[in-house]
């Protein structure tokens, strides 16, 4: 009797063990999801930009030779630049930037309040540290991301832009404003 006990207890353990090993493996196949936000912030504060007032004056151009839509670069004005700093953290970035609407968006024109019709003025930046100013400056949106801290020299420049052939004569006027925003 002892012999045939053992037999049928043996079946009734290990289907007990099976149970209980089909319940644990229920247990372990839980997952959790984590979610991790934060943000490393710089205390930066955007130094005065010096100078603080760019004066451009293009060269006369006769209308007669503006036959085509497009920037006039022989009318490029000598490059001045800006210094800015960025104080209390030197690794943070800064954007340069200028806000408005273009009236040729892709060509990134500042609007012309003179009489002159159908030009306006492209503004060009060069790399920060260089001499030339070859870059038109995106309006509207963000423009170059330079490294903060030390204080950064940034070429500028001036251009007309011909938005239709043979605008009238007059004056170009413009005005831009350059935002310098630590990111």
């Amino acid at each position: 009797m002892k012999i045939a006990n053992h037999k049928r207890c043996l079946p009734q353990a290990l289907a007990a063990l099976l149970l209980i090993a089909g319940g644990a493996t229920e247990v372990f196949a839980q997952t959790t999801t984590v979610n991790v936000t934060g943000n490393i912030v710089g205390t930066c504060a955007a130094g005065a930009a010096s100078p603080d007032t760019l004066n451009f004056t293009l060269p006369d151009t006769q209308a007669a030779t503006l036959t085509a839509a497009g920037p006039v670069t022989a009318s490029r004005a000598a490059v001045q630049r800006v210094t800015v700093a960025c104080s209390g953290n030197p690794g943070v970035r800064m954007t340069m930037s200028i806000a408005g609407t273009s009236p040729v968006p892709a060509q990134n024109v500042v609007p012309n309040t003179g009489t002159a019709t159908q030009v306006g003025v492209q503004i060009l930046y060069g790399a920060a540290g260089g001499a030339t100013a070859p870059t038109v400056m995106p309006i509207g949106g963000t423009g170059v991301t330079f490294v903060g801290g030390a204080p950064v020299v940034i070429p500028i420049s001036a251009q007309y832009y011909v938005m239709s052939a043979n605008p009238n004569a007059g004056s170009v006027t413009a005005t831009a404003t350059l935002t310098f925003t630590p990111n």
